[in-house]
């Protein structure tokens, strides 16, 4: 079967971008808690996630706006 182009709204490009980064920075987030659990114990559970993602959005919100 030939590759095809197929032309989207931007809008869904940019919505479909945004999802497959959010679930690439949530693997290696997985990832780098693994390896810092291995390496010195740090284990967050669930809420300190939650802030530190809540801060990580904070400030990708703040340098994308200037």
């Amino acid at each position: 079967m030939a590759d095809a182009n197929v032309r989207i709204p931007a809008e869904a490009r940019d919505r479909l971008a945004e999802r497959a980064e959010r679930a690439e920075r949530a693997e290696q987030a997985e990832q780098a808690r693994e390896e810092l659990q291995a390496c010195n114990g740090y284990n967050p559970d669930a809420e300190r996630i939650r802030q530190l993602d809540a801060e990580l959005d904070r400030r990708l919100a703040e340098a994308e706006n200037g």
